[in-house]
């Protein structure tokens, strides 16, 4: 489930293309017929909330969405969920509307339950589906038969029940001023709460790694979390920050903090009971977002920008390299070469930082209030809070290269692979002179062929791949390049890479 609290927008058409002054970036699509709250997608079909309307769209095309239908609910579309061909809707005051979706081009609501107060969130587990409904706590409704759903047991909750997740028997309810609540339905007629925790203040950031999540709260505090059992979660320990926790990053024995006004705190959580502030850097401005590539911590400031900060040793991280943005980065991700920050008024910028003390800006796309993003291979998903969810394409980390389309390389290169060490993601940089065959593999240790990049023809020019090594675990890694004509191997190179999770 993918959620966003602004307006979900995929239109694409050649004339919109050109509304956006861009630089290294193309405009892909967007959706603009209304506010959207929620979106789950399902074999490349899309199903969100477009205000009281469940709209349906084809995106086996993401450049040329199809509209295939929408079915008309009598409350707002505040979440959303598909399962065996049953589209399950939160529909606030309205309850849950069970949409019949075989033939997503001929939806039909086919049952509903609206005595269950205003439905929030949702999450289904085997015949039931679990409901946050805000001021009346956690509703299970039997949907076995979905034309006739029917309430099997409810149990309320002392804050706002607004969002809602479930595991087996185990149901997790974000409850607000309530905190974190957790249900046992075992017995879905009498749902039984069995643990919960009260988080110190509203909590701006998380991150969970093996048995613990770590919090960041809007008053300063950093709260570690034991929930190896999910009915008895615990605050293992405690430590305060100096300033507003907005985002946490996790890698290793230790918690990254972009910690407003006090930039870059770092936080030794080897023992969770006794979490300690490790060390820190003054970022000199408003630290809002934070992310681990390899040894640098990239922060988006406020005021400042794009800092990137060496952690290798964490008890004295120091900036390696500072890029000024023109607005306000208020968020940043970071793929292989390439850094893109939410820089507020002036959208997205893309940072080249495969030399981190020299960040470059070489590319951009200009829209108003950019407040987050994400990157995975060489598209960008940019969050916007007056026009959207935009995809942009990063021209640069695009097959080709845009940037050197005009010139031909005059030798075979098969270059280091950046970030080295890294977790998950990493790129591989590749020129070649003339058109040839390329095959290019990753070998463990063993020699056995864990994944194939790339096999096929290509013309003469300078190439990108990347490999999300996600599934993969830690250790030495080889990767393989192999160039042929017709009749002989041009060039062959093996270099070496270390994944550490």
């Amino acid at each position: 489930m993918l959620l966003f609290y602004s307006f979900l927008l995929f239109i694409n058409t050649a004339q919109f293309r050109a509304q956006y002054d861009s630089q290294n970036c193309t405009y892909i699509g967007r959706w603009a017929y209304g506010p959207c709250y929620c979106v789950t997608v399902e074999d490349r079909i899309a199903y969100f909330g477009h205000g009281g309307y469940l709209e349906i769209v084809d995106m086996s095309d993401p450049e040329n969405p199809v509209k295939l239908a929408k079915v008309l609910t009598p409350g707002g579309v505040w979440d959303v969920l598909v399962k065996d061909n049953y589209a399950y809707v939160a529909n606030g005051f309205c309850g849950l509307r069970v949409i019949d979706v075989t033939d997503p081009a001929h939806p039909s609501e086919i049952g509903f339950i609206d005595n269950i107060g205003d439905a929030n969130g949702i999450a289904i587990n085997g015949n039931y589906a679990c409901i946050a409904s805000h001021l009346d706590g956690l509703r299970i409704i039997d949907v076995t038969d979905p034309a006739n759903p029917f309430e099997a047991g409810f149990c309320d909750t002392p804050g706002d029940a607004w969002k809602v997740a479930v595991s087996d028997h185990i149901v997790h309810v974000a409850d607000r001023e309530g905190g974190l609540r957790i249900f046992d339905f075992a017995n879905p007629k009498s749902p039984l709460e069995i643990g919960y925790i009260i988080t110190p203040s509203y909590a701006n950031g998380v991150a969970v790694s093996g048995d613990y999540a770590y919090v960041s709260d809007r008053d300063g505090g950093f709260s570690v979390i034991n929930i190896s059992n999910p009915s008895k979660p615990f605050e293992t320990g405690y430590v305060t920050l100096p300033a507003i926790g907005w985002s946490v990053a996790i890698k290793g024995d230790y918690a990254y903090v972009a910690d407003d006004t006090s930039g870059l705190q770092i936080i030794d959580v080897s023992n969770p009971e006794n979490p300690t502030v490790h060390g820190f850097l003054n970022t000199e401005g408003i630290a809002k977002s934070v992310v681990i590539n390899g040894q640098y911590a990239y922060v988006a400031d406020g005021k400042t920008g794009l800092c990137i900060i060496d952690v290798s040793d964490p008890s004295a991280p120091f900036e390696a390299g500072l890029m000024d943005m023109k607005s306000s980065a208020l968020d940043v991700a970071v793929n292989s070469f390439y850094a893109y920050v939410a820089d507020s008024s002036d959208g997205l910028r893309v940072i080249d930082v495969s030399d981190p003390a020299s960040p470059s800006e070489v590319g951009y796309f200009v829209t108003d209030n950019a407040f987050g993003v994400a990157a995975s291979g060489e598209y960008v998903y940019l969050a916007n809070g007056f026009d959207g969810l935009f995809v942009v394409r990063n021209d640069l980390a695009a097959f080709v290269q845009e940037k050197d389309r005009y010139y031909t390389p005059n030798c075979f290169v098969l270059s280091q692979n950046y970030p080295n060490p890294f977790n998950p993601t990493t790129g591989i940089r590749y020129q070649l002179p003339v058109k040839c065959f390329v095959t290019i593999n990753i070998y463990n240790t063993l020699g056995q062929k864990v994944a194939m990049l790339i096999e096929r023809e290509l013309t003469a020019g300078y190439y990108n791949l990347y490999w999300d090594a996600g599934e993969k675990s830690t250790g030495l890694y080889f990767y393989h390049m192999i160039v042929k004509n017709d009749k002989n191997i041009l060039y062959e190179k093996v270099k070496k890479m270390m994944l550490i999770k």
